[in-house]
């Protein structure tokens, strides 16, 4: 399974490479699977400061929602797609009433994988609070 992970971000460049960016490589994350999606007036910024080539930096409208629709347009059908924040620092899974830091993507990727491949969405939570996270999945539209 080919899962691309998409961050958008915007003027945090230093925010996305010393937290998300540094979290991915820490899960041993394929660069080339990582799709950062900017404004055009800062691309060359990020390009510079993100300075790995494999990384893949790609542009739309400034604006949450234009920047939604970048990603949605950007991508084929059928492409599985994981969006994180530009600044998470560590993931965590609910178990019980407690979290945990996942030490691997390889399960986080497969739980995605099964929630995508029957028609859903996911995202990481970017907050490590069991109040706000359920241990069910949800089909509506949500953020």
């Amino acid at each position: 399974m080919d899962i691309k992970i998409v961050i958008p971000s915007l003027s945090r460049a230093d925010i996305l490479i010393e937290r998300t960016l540094k979290t991915l490589e820490k899960y041993k994350v394929n660069p080339s699977s990582i799709y950062v999606f900017v404004v055009e007036d800062e691309k060359e910024e990020y390009k510079k400061k993100i300075n790995n080539s494999f990384i893949n930096i790609i542009t739309g409208k400034k604006g949450i929602a234009e920047i939604r629709g970048a990603i949605s347009n950007y991508f084929d059908e059928g492409d599985y797609i994981l969006t994180m924040d530009d600044d998470i620092k560590n993931v965590y899974e609910l178990i019980g009433e407690k979290t945990f830091e996942i030490k691997t993507l390889n399960k986080l990727n497969t739980d995605v994988y099964n929630i995508i491949k029957d028609g859903g969405t996911c995202g990481i939570y970017p907050v490590n609070n069991p109040f706000f996270m359920k241990p069910y999945i949800s089909h509506n539209l949500r953020f």
